[in-house]
């Protein structure tokens, strides 16, 4: 292959999907997010996320976490808080 950024080259490969830039996908927003929340409590847990769309680079994101009855709820969304990545519900399981 030749010169040229990573991101340059993974932009070509992403034209067939039909994308213009290079993407991150989905399980590495999510877990990256997860990670920004830190460590939870010891014990289980399940996760139900959805993955929306994938974020184009290069991105600035923004990562929303907020506690629910059900457990604490995480979204990613673009900078300015209007489109969805990801959404979803990590809750404990007894």
């Amino acid at each position: 292959m030749g010169q040229g950024t990573v991101e340059s080259r993974t932009a070509v490969r992403a034209w067939p999907f039909g994308r213009r830039r290079a993407v991150v996908h989905g399980t590495w927003t999510l877990a990256r997010a997860l990670a920004s929340m830190g460590r939870p409590d010891s014990g289980s847990y399940q996760l139900d996320a959805r993955l929306v769309r994938p974020v184009e680079l290069p991105a600035a994101i923004l990562v929303r976490v907020w506690a629910q009855p059900a457990g604490q709820r995480l979204q990613v969304l673009d900078a300015q808080g209007a489109r969805t990545h990801v959404d979803a519900l990590l809750s404990a399981v007894a």
